[in-house]
């Protein structure tokens, strides 16, 4: 059950298997992609760690040029399982961060995003999904998705929505930057 408050000192973003290989078949893939690239800016602005995997890159190709630019220095877990949590570096790098609350962002919302975000809660994980960074090949499948997790306890939230919650008071040093940001969201 996720707590009702998100706190940014216990958040950590994941960005689910958004790569070249993929993309082309995800239902609208373009608002997708700009609204990936927001969220890592923001979530950036706001400090908040990210960690991003990528589903068999061998077959499915890397993170897209776009998302991996506003992801900066990094590099992605490669897993094979559909939870994030199947593959031992994933769950390594999400316990280093000492952070409880897991924002999941990506690909497929119905199958790595469900599969992920299922087992992080009965580890004991807040999970709250954006649902507009989020998609799969079928908007039904999305939808469905969002709605399994919404019943099984995980918080369904929006970008603009999150980012607020994050930053609390306008008088936060990241105000501005959240601001400018949030005015680019359409």
């Amino acid at each position: 059950m996720s707590s009702l408050i998100m706190k940014r000192d216990d958040a950590v973003v994941v960005e689910v298997d958004y790569q070249d290989g993929f993309v082309p078949v995800i239902y609208n893939h373009e608002k997708l992609e700009t609204r990936l690239v927001q969220a890592i800016r923001g979530f950036r602005i706001l400090d908040v760690p990210i960690i991003a995997t990528t589903q068999y890159a061998k077959g499915l190709g890397n993170t897209t040029a776009a998302v991996a630019e506003a992801l900066g220095d990094f590099v992605p877990i490669d897993k094979r399982t559909f939870s994030c949590t199947g593959c031992p570096e994933f769950m390594e790098a999400l316990e280093a961060t000492g952070r409880k609350s897991v924002i999941l962002i990506g690909i497929e919302t119905h199958i790595c995003v469900q599969q992920t975000a299922l087992y992080l809660m009965e580890k004991g994980y807040s999970v709250y999904l954006i649902a507009d960074c989020l998609s799969a090949r079928f908007r039904e499948n999305h939808e469905r998705g969002l709605a399994r997790l919404a019943n099984s306890g995980a918080t369904v939230t929006t970008l603009e929505s999150i980012l607020f919650e994050l930053l609390v008071d306008s008088r936060d040093p990241a105000f501005r930057g959240i601001s400018d940001l949030v005015k680019e969201i359409r």
